[in-house]
Formats: C-alpha cells, structure tokens, sequence
C-alpha cells in the first residue's frame, strides 16, 4: 500500500460514515467482480475500506467503474467475457455497488449547498472529495444481486454482443436503482406551478372561466395559482437532512424499538414500480415514521398527502419542504380543484416520485381500519393510466404502537368533545411527550397491490375491488404488539383482573395461536409487563395484573388492532358450543353467512372464494391448537368472548330496527342504538366510547343494505324481510343474559 493510498484511506475513514443496504447478498468468493457506475476515486476507495471491514481485500482488478466505457474497465470486462467461455465451469459474478455519498437528490435551481448533493451526474474528483467532506457522513452503500456472468455467455454468441449485454443490463440497474434511491432531480416550486399550468386541463379551466367574462382569464389562472401555491410540497433536501436529525433524535426518545419488517421486497419493487405507499392511520406520526425509515433504508422520501388543516405557521412550512402535499378535506363537488391537484398528481408520477396518503382519509381512534375512501385512489388510477412505461404498485403498510400519543384525547373524542384544532400552540404543547415513554412501535410491508391485474374489470368495480385488497392486506401484515396481546386478553376478563402468572401463560398461547406456530417463543413477557405499568397502562396489584376503568378503555384501542386475527376463530368456537345440535354443514353455512359482516367492520378479505377459505382454515387451526374440545380452554373462552361483543352491537342494530314504530333515517338508528350499546356495556363490561362508535355501526348498514336486508327510501331504513328470524338465531348464539338485558333496556326507552 502506497503512503497516498494510506492518507486517503485515513480521510475517508475520518469522513465516512457508512450506512449499508443488502449486505447479506455481498458475494466473498475470489470470482467476484465489484461494479460501480462512475469511476470516482472516493467512491473505489470507500468501497475499499468498507470490504477491508468485512475481511475482504479489493484487488484493483476486481474493480469494473462502468462509464469508463473505453478505458481499461471495459478491457477488464471483454477479458472476463473471454474467460467465462473458455471455462464453463467456472462462475464470475458482477455484483453492482450502488454508492451515494449525502443520499439526497439534487434541486434546481443550482445553489451552493445542492451542489454536494447526489444526482444522476458523473462526479469529478474535486467535488467528489468536496462533497464526500460535507456529505461524508450520509453514506449509503447498496449491494445488489450479482449478475452471472455464465447465464449470458454462451456457445454461439460473440465475445461483443455479450458485452453489450452486460453493459446494458448493468446501465439499467443502476439506473432503476438511483431512481428508487434518490427519485428525480427537484425543479422549483415555481417551475412546478407554471407546469401544471400550462397542462391542457387546466388551460380549459381557464377558457371555460373566460367564456363568461374575458377579464376572467387573469383572474382565473391567479386564483389556480393561488390554490396551487398552498397546495404542492416544496421537497429540500438540506430541510430533509435537518428533519431526518430531529425524527432520530424524537424517535429514540419516545420509544424503545422501532421496528420495520417486508423492506427487502419492497426495495426489489422499488426498481420496477412507482411506489404509492397507503399506511394505516393511527397518529399524526405514522407518516413520520414511515418516511423515515424508508430514507434509513436506501428508498427516496415519498410525497405525503396531507389535510390542510397541518398547514400551520412554521409547522406547516417544514412538512412542505420534507415533501408534504397539502389539500383540503373535502373537494368534493369543486371541479376545478380536484382537476388542479389531479394534474399535479399526474405530474408527480410522472416525473417518477413516490407518494403516500391514507386511504381510510382520517385517523382511527378507536384501533380498527376505517373503510377505505376512494376518491384519492381513483385519482391515482387516474394518472398511472397516463403512465404507460412504469407500472405503479399500491403499498399497503401496517404500523402498530404499544402507546399512542393520542391516546387520551381519543378517548374524549369518542365521548362526544370536539376535536381540538391544529395549532403552533398545540404543536409546542405536544413537545411534552419527549419526556414520555411509548413503548415499541411496528411498521410491516404488506403485499403490493398491482393495478394492472385488476384491468379486466370495468372501472367502479376495479376501484372497489382494489380499495378492499389494499385494506385487507394492510391488516394481513400485522404483528402482534406486546400491549394488543396484554390488552387482548386482559379485557376478555370478566373482571378486568388476572393473575400475573396465568397472564404470561395465555400470552404465550395466544401469541403461538395468532403466528400459528407450535414452537414456544422465548418472550419477554415480565419486561413488557413493568413498561406497561411503568407507562400507566396496566396496574399491578399483589400478585394481579389489573387496570381501572379508564385504563381499559384506553386499551380497548390496542385490542381492536388484534381482533381480524381472532373474530373467525372465536366465532367458530362461539357457534360450536351454543348451537351443540346444528349440523356441520348448518353451522358451515352460518358462518359463510356472518362472515362479510364481520370483514366489512375488520377489514378481512372479501374475494369471492375468501369466506370458505378463511372459515375453514381458522376451523382446521383451531384444529391443530385442541381448541374444539367439549370442555374449553381458558384461550378458548377468551377468543369467544372477543367476539361475541362484536355480534352483540350488531343483534342491538337490528332488535333496534324490528322495534321501530315509525320511519327512521340511518342517523336516527344509529343513534338510538348507540344509546343502547353504551348502556349494555356499562352494566355488563366497562365504560367504553368506542362500543358505539358511529363509523362502526354505519359500516353494518351498509353491509345490511348491500345484502337487501335494509332498504332505503328518500332516507328511511326499513328491513326488506321480517327480523324475527335472524333476532332468534342472534338469540340462541348470544348469552341469555345479555340479550334479555337488552331486551329489557329497549322497552323501557320505547314505554
């Protein structure tokens, strides 16, 4: 080693800081051959140092720098071409590097700073030396398969032709993979405008306004500028770098674990897709802490939707310029405005970004998924049709908390207090949660939904059915979270009191019984126990885990996030041992039937073959587990009491439908039946808000009227068949004391 090649190594050692993707595919055999894109003598010798770490030595000529397409790489390459011929029996893999040194894209126009960002250009050595000193420290190495070279070089075809293709083929990687990495160079929020602008929708919108009055035509593009001005993200990447500190420095303040599962496939899809990432909404940090961690590991920050009631002084600024796109609530109706952020909807895909919003349009506060909103899933459909040389892929995203920061205010939300209104003066207010511990949180990828399967279908049914998917499979990549399983089998408690033991006991089982695996997991369970009390979410008393009441309506919330894992087997198990006389095929036919009600309110999937697929498989777990004994296990019993709440408010639904003696709009029963649920749930259970929760009951309406058992007529709800029947069935399933006690609540408010 030379002494300038030991100062170099010194420097880049003093001004790296590396950050390495796939590692696990990095090849150590002595027929590997490096391939970095530019041929950057930074670049060489941080892949150097980094190798010398893993205990391999980079020889010079195991280095391919593939611009240097008429130097010595390419002499390299048609040698190694030459030898894989000559020795079929032998495998020479290329192995793309990919490394940004700032891991940024660049932003026009050109200032100072943009200068040291990574962008699609070949570097020179003086701002490579430059930028690795400003930069150095946000070092992201990426490792990728390796192409083998003997897939390609066959008998027959030339020496040249076989270049070519590894040429290409590498070309198109790096290209794929800077484009996932960085996304595109940034133009100005100016230049943005004036794009959107110019489009042929919106200059009709301005033609159709100047029909009415020429003057109109200035006054019209300056209002759609106006509106586009407060709307479209103004991406930096220096605010980008800022925030990235600050959510480091948050997130390991507020809690133990932050966790990602499914990054590997997504960082494959990443290469062939435009990425539309639809999280789950949970709290105002979901978005946070998804962009985060996609920019930890090697994927560009997508383009968050947002409401714009986040647009707030200073607040609202920083989210713009970290990728924030701000629209109003509802546009509904307002042709103009949902035309201009169509177009520049359009205009983002186009250019290659990713974007995330929230289909379910609000935060969920009581833990379950919100039916799926579609109007900005249309939209996207919309625009990727304009897209015909990169397929777009919905990303569903699954992200669980053992403690919301939101908690409290839920629950006096789901009481009936207003929401609070955004504010700079409540943002600092919630600076106070950095001196609070919130457990672990959960982020899982679920699997891609890919519109282009989807494209047989005539349109409204492709949205829906897409819509579906994309919610089910965000509940399908769920993980349990130490606090849903505490508080799963906590509430399922006649008492809300267990011994701390038993406790421990049944989190094992129930945990085995969710991942259906039999092997018994090593769990920290004393440790999530002492969080939980240490975050006042549990209480221990003596040798008891208990809560108080509104410790336990707080945890209802956790609860929720679990039940699509638990509702089809504790129904099984509920209509097993109330109807012990019915016929299997009778009891079969029962639960095909319940089934899409219970999927509308947990998200479950509703494809046509999924009823009997998901009822006979949570049979044939329950099965395996010797949960279906004539004499129940305590788990048994737990996941029959889960559910039979859940059948209960929707028995309430319709014995408050057959005793109405007049019309009655859906407000009117829903209203009259939350009355009920409250009451029912206070006397036999807890205080608990979320039990009448508006969103779940109309979500039984409509599933109601989706199986012509309601009708609707200028409003009013009447059953299309007499009730008795199905009340009867309810009747039989349900507890003898709960359903005369609601029995007996229902005369007594309509006497």
């Amino acid at each position: 080693m030379t002494f300038l090649t030991s100062i170099n190594r010194y420097f880049i050692r003093l001004l790296t800081r590396v950050r390495v993707i796939g590692q696990d595919k990095l090849q150590r055999n002595t027929q590997v051959y490096y391939v970095l894109e530019h041929a950057s003598s930074v670049h060489g010798l941080i892949l150097a140092q980094w190798l010398e770490e893993q205990g391999i030595h980079l020889h010079s000529e195991q280095l391919i720098n593939l611009n240097e397409l008429h130097t010595q790489s390419t002499l390299s390459l048609e040698k190694l071409i030459d030898l894989q011929l000559s020795q079929s029996d032998h495998e020479i893999l290329l192995q793309p590097i990919t490394l940004l040194v700032g891991h940024m894209p660049a932003s026009h126009p050109n200032k100072l700073i943009a200068i040291f960002n990574e962008n699609w250009t070949k570097p020179t050595p003086f701002l490579s030396w430059l930028n690795l000193l400003i930069r150095g420290r946000s070092t992201l190495l990426r490792i990728d398969e390796p192409l083998h070279l003997r897939d390609i070089s066959q008998p027959g075809i030339s020496s040249l032709a076989i270049l070519q293709c590894c040429i290409w083929l590498l070309s198109e990687h790096f290209q794929r993979t800077q484009q996932a990495i960085l996304g595109p160079d940034l133009s100005s929020k100016r230049a943005l405008i004036n794009q959107v602008i110019m489009s042929h929708d919106i200059q009709n919108i301005i033609y159709r306004h100047a029909q009415e009055s020429p003057k109109s035509i200035i006054k019209t593009e300056a209002a759609l500028r106006a509106q586009l001005n407060k709307m479209i993200a103004d991406f930096r990447p220096q605010t980008a770098r800022v925030l990235n500190r600050m959510i480091a420095f948050m997130l390991k303040r507020l809690y133990q674990e932050v966790n990602l599962s499914g990054i590997e496939s997504l960082q494959k899809l990443a290469l062939t897709h435009n990425l539309v990432y639809l999280p789950c909404h949970r709290s105002h940090l979901d978005y946070i802490l998804l962009s985060w961690l996609l920019y930890q590991n090697g994927l560009m920050v997508p383009h968050v939707v947002a409401g714009d009631n986040l647009n707030i002084p200073i607040v609202g600024k920083l989210l713009r310029q970290g990728g924030a796109i701000f629209i109003r609530r509802q546009f509904k109706g307002d042709r103009d405005y949902s035309t201009l952020f169509r177009r520049y909807l359009i205009l983002m895909m186009q250019r290659g970004h990713s974007i995330e919003y929230f289909v379910e349009g609000g935060r969920s506060r009581t833990g379950r998924l919100l039916p799926a909103k579609t109007g900005l899933l249309d939209m996207t459909l919309d625009a990727a049709s304009q897209l015909p040389s990169r397929p777009i892929a919905f990303v569903p995203v699954w992200i669980g908390y053992d403690r919301l920061v939101e908690s409290h205010s839920y629950q006096q939300e789901l009481s009936g207090q207003k929401k609070k209104k955004e504010s700079l003066v409540g943002t600092l207010k919630a600076a106070r949660i950095l001196f609070q511990s919130y457990g672990k949180v959960s982020l899982s990828i679920g699997e891609a939904v890919l519109p282009d399967d989807f494209n047989h279908l005539p349109s409204d049914q492709r949205l829906n059915k897409i819509a579906h998917l994309v919610m089910s499979r965000i509940n399908a990549a769920s993980t349990p979270m130490p606090m849903s399983l505490i508080a799963t089998l906590l509430l399922s408690t006649p008492d809300l009191s267990i011994a701390e033991n038993d406790l421990k006991h049944r989190i094992h089982e129930l945990y085995a019984f969710i991942l259906a695996n039999h092997q018994h997991a090593k769990l920290p369970i004393e440790q999530w126990f002492q969080d939980a009390i240490d975050r006042h979410q549990i209480v221990r008393k003596g040798t008891f885990i208990t809560v108080n009441e509104q410790q336990a309506a707080e945890l209802t919330f956790y609860r929720n996030t679990l039940l699509h894992e638990v509702a089809i087997p504790g129904l099984w198990l509920l209509v097993m041992r109330r109807l012990p006389n019915t016929s299997d095929l009778k009891r079969l036919q029962l639960m095909i039937a319940v089934y899409p009600f219970l999927a509308a309110e947990l998200s479950l999937n509703t494809e046509s073959a999924e009823p009997l697929r998901s009822v006979q498989s949570a049979y044939q777990k329950l099965n395996e587990f010797r949960l279906l004994s004539s004499e129940p296990s305590v788990i048994a019993i737990h996941l029959m009491r889960l559910v039979e709440p859940i059948l209960l408010r929707q028995y309430l639904l319709l014995l408050t439908l057959q005793a109405q003696t007049g019309p009655a709009t859906a407000d009117e029963l829903i209203e009259r039946t939350q009355g009920l649920a409250i009451e029912i749930h206070d006397v036999f259970g807890f205080h608990a808000p979320e039990y009448a929760d508006k969103r779940v009951l109309q979500s039984f309406i409509n599933q109601l009227v989706e199986h012509q058992l309601l009708v609707t007529s200028e409003g009013v709800m009447q059953a299309s068949r007499p009730l008795r029947p199905i009340l009867r069935l309810c009747e039989r399933i349900l507890s003898k004391h709960l359903t005369d006690k609601a029995k007996s609540l229902l005369e007594t408010t309509y006497r």
